[in-house]
């Protein structure tokens, strides 16, 4: 087996230089990676190769894993009965139950016992503070899996005040998004599709742009995106990553005043979310470089691709189902006033096709290129990106644990990019109240906090 894999690289690597063709070449070369990694190898072994869409697992680094995650509180419940419906979460799931393996250079699922599966269930002590939280939350979310284990853990903090109870989830991206994770908390309560927020489908001209993508829209947007301009800020400032990640939240945002705002701006909340953000990133630059002039922020965001959603808990999968996109929008002074304009930005960019084109890249890739050519071209396109944004859809209602008269209080997401994106927002939206966490990498946002109350206060006010 070693020797055929190593014969089919030798005899492309000869088609290179021999050849008058460099594209040709190029091409033969990704064909073999193609023909090795996904067709001879899971004939040989018992492995199952990481889909297109879980590629995240090839564009982190040691200084900036793929991982997301979620802060839940819930009503004052005992460790025991957190700790059986996740278990019963892993028997149902096998996408819990499996480790990534790195075998000739690619990334396959390989299945691990059950009882070594839960393992990753961990009960927490001395945490008990706003504070302590995001503390201890900073040191265990930027961690490596253990090669022989799961890639998620779960810390429960059964104890954390007199009348709630904490759960601190961490998985790594290329296990399920933030829309599977919500399905998967769905399933905490009970089988109620009321509870399950409104998500918006993609659109009969997005699935066949999605389709048409490699004809139409990828050469365009290799040439835009190679052409775009990267604006340097107190953000984006060229500084490696130092690998250290920080942690900002709040979580008493009502969200009665959102929803009046943005229906108020005539725009979607996804986009006056923008708005807000961006105007809080121009009174953060102002903060920290008075005479400084910044035009523009590059945000990257991912789009559900779902269509169906489930109508019952047996119809719950664990799964990536998004692309993603990078929309230049300008520093604003009144969201209220520019959000619409955002709105037409963004709706530019979904109608033409190029965040398609960004999910070719970075998932198309993987399936042909070899891993050092789509980790370059990652690393450049996500240099330009000042931060991430995730708006998660949380439940319209306050759920209720099974069998039990336990409350979900409240969550928040946070989530930590790939590649060299160093900061990421994440906002959630539960019941009457919205959260937002920023995690950053001390190079480029040393004090998170410092953002995220802006963005609070901005949001508020």
């Amino acid at each position: 087996m070693q020797l055929v894999y190593y014969l089919i690289k030798v005899l492309y690597v000869l088609s290179l230089l021999y050849t008058f063709s460099p594209l040709l070449a190029f091409s033969l070369i990704c064909l073999s990676y193609f023909l090795v990694h996904h067709v001879l190898i899971p004939k040989c072994f018992p492995y199952e190769p990481l889909p297109l869409i879980d590629a995240f697992m090839y564009y982190e680094t040691p200084k900036n894993r793929c991982h997301w995650g979620t802060i839940t509180f819930f009503d004052k419940i005992e460790y025991s009965k957190l700790r059986d419906i996740r278990v019963s979460f892993v028997k149902r799931f096998p996408r819990l139950r499996q480790k990534v393996i790195n075998f000739f250079g690619y990334c396959y699922f390989d299945d691990i016992p059950l009882d070594q599966a839960v393992t990753a269930i961990e009960k927490v002590e001395g945490v008990h503070t706003k504070r302590e939280l995001e503390l201890f939350t900073e040191k265990v979310f930027h961690c490596a899996f253990p090669k022989e284990g799961p890639l998620w853990k779960v810390y429960i903090i059964d104890d954390y005040s007199d009348s709630q109870s904490v759960q601190i989830s961490v998985l790594h991206h290329c296990l399920y998004d933030g829309i599977g994770g919500v399905f998967l908390t769905w399933l905490y309560g009970q089988e109620d599709v009321s509870m399950l927020p409104g998500f918006r489908p993609s659109s009969l001209k997005e699935r066949i742009l999605l389709h048409l993508g490699l004809l139409y829209s990828l050469p365009i947007a290799s040439i835009k995106i190679a052409l775009k301009k990267q604006e340097r800020n107190p953000i984006n400032n060229g500084k490696p990553l130092s690998g250290i990640k920080k942690l900002a939240f709040y979580d008493d945002i009502p969200f009665d005043k959102i929803k009046e705002d943005y229906k108020k701006a005539g725009c979607t909340m996804n986009d006056y979310f923008m708005g807000v953000l961006s105007k809080s990133l121009k009174d953060y630059f102002k903060l920290k470089d008075p005479s400084g002039v910044y035009h523009n922020i590059n945000i990257g965001f991912p789009i559900n691709m779902r269509n169906d959603y489930p109508t019952k808990h047996s119809e719950v999968i664990l799964e990536n189902n998004i692309t993603a996109a990078d929309v230049t929008i300008p520093l604003v002074d009144d969201p209220m006033q520019e959000s619409k304009k955002i709105s037409r930005i963004v709706n530019q960019l979904k109608n033409s096709g190029m965040f398609f084109a960004f999910a070719y890249f970075l998932k198309m890739g993987v399936f042909f290129m070899p891993k050092v050519v789509m980790c370059n071209v990652n690393r450049f396109i996500t240099s330009k990106t000042t931060l991430a944004l995730s708006n998660v859809p949380f439940f319209k209602k306050k759920l209720t644990l099974q069998n039990t008269n336990c409350y979900l209080q409240n969550e928040i997401g946070f989530l930590n990019n790939n590649s060299d994106i160093g900061v990421a927002v994440c906002i959630l939206t539960y019941g009457e109240k919205v959260s937002m966490s920023i995690v950053s990498d001390t190079a480029r946002l040393p004090q998170p906090e410092e953002l995220a109350a802006i963005f609070r206060k901005n949001l508020m006010s």
